[in-house]
């Protein structure tokens, strides 16, 4: 026989409604004590207490389910975006149903589909392909379905996360510059589109304020492009002596082609990355990065989302996270 709410709250000789509270994860909204959740936790694991996730969402009108359209979970900062994503939602009550879609603009639509079908409550979602015409923004517009867009570029009707990447990019170059680098490149995407590339926008108006000679280095976004680079960079007579590079991930990329090539970092070439992982710490030098605070966007995304469930439509707000340069020895 199944065990039930009532048969937990005769054991800690509580109310239903405490036990009921603390399950579903909403002690912290009516302040019950730590101790009484830990018994309450304890009496659950004791019995083989298992929640009916379908009863649940009869009881709600939800599925109490979130979708994440992702990139490319190999990133670091990527899955460590997820992970913490998975951690908030079920501080939350909720499950997180994750999409990987290695940055493809049909492949994030056909998941958004697929979420759909499922009956998310709400997504979140890495890409910038939700724009006015598209089928899947009309949808979420006519039915007010909610959606935040993390870090890239959305329409104003669409609420959205985003990194102010200026501030962080504007402590990197002055770093560089006051230790004699006055040429810098910046490696990122091929082919970006400039003006939804934030990243790249903020380093083009950073270096000529700060009156650094720049310039423009362009690979597929993955690890062995980034470190083919590295390799023709140490060949080259021009290169510049320092590169930001458009993700941690790219930058250990860029490092271990320039290491092969007997380069030494950051004596040679000093390397910076963008993202702030925590991969970054372990890199042999350990690398300097641009960083933002991930936990803060993942609650930022979920709340505003839940907040659009809770009122079932779409309530529209843009939030901007402050970046800052975190210095390590590849500087």
């Amino acid at each position: 026989m199944a065990v039930t709410l009532n048969d937990i709250a005769k054991r800690v000789g509580l109310a239903k409604t405490t036990v009921s509270t603390v399950l579903n994860n909403r002690s912290a909204q009516v302040g019950i004590a730590d101790e009484t959740q830990k018994k309450i936790h304890k009496a659950a694991m004791d019995l083989g207490y298992r929640p009916s996730f379908s009863a649940r969402s009869l009881a709600r009108g939800k599925t109490l389910s979130l979708g994440f359209i992702c990139g490319d979970i190999n990133n670091p900062a990527v899955s460590e975006l997820a992970s913490l994503g998975m951690e908030e939602a079920e501080k939350r009550g909720n499950h997180l149903m994750i999409s990987v879609t290695k940055w493809d603009y049909q492949r994030e639509m056909d998941c958004l589909n697929t979420l759909l079908e499922r009956r998310v409550d709400g997504v979140m979602i890495t890409s910038a392909a939700l724009q006015p015409g598209v089928p899947q923004y009309e949808h979420i517009i006519r039915d007010e379905f909610p959606v935040v867009v993390l870090d890239e570029h959305c329409p104003d009707t669409l609420s959205s996360v985003k990194n102010d990447w200026m501030t962080g990019m504007a402590q990197a170059v002055r770093l560089l510059k006051s230790k004699g680098h006055t040429r810098i490149g910046f490696l990122g995407k091929e082919n970006p589109d400039k003006k939804l590339y934030s990243k790249l926008s903020a380093f083009l108006s950073v270096c000529p304020q700060e009156k650094v000679d720049f310039c423009e280095l362009e690979c597929s976004i993955d690890i062995e492009s980034a470190c083919r680079m590295g390799r023709e960079l140490a060949d080259r007579a021009d290169r510049p002596t320092a590169v930001i590079a458009y993700s941690d991930y790219i930058a250990t990329g860029l490092m271990l082609g320039l290491h092969e090539k007997g380069l030494s970092i950051p004596r040679d070439m000093a390397v910076i990355g963008i993202d702030g992982t925590d991969m970054g710490k372990y890199l042999l030098p350990p690398l300097t990065s641009i960083a933002v605070d991930r936990r803060k966007v993942v609650v930022q995304a979920i709340e505003m989302l839940l907040e659009m469930i809770d009122k079932k439509k779409i309530i529209t707000k843009k939030v901007y996270l402050p970046t800052s340069l975190v210095v390590r020895a590849s500087t």
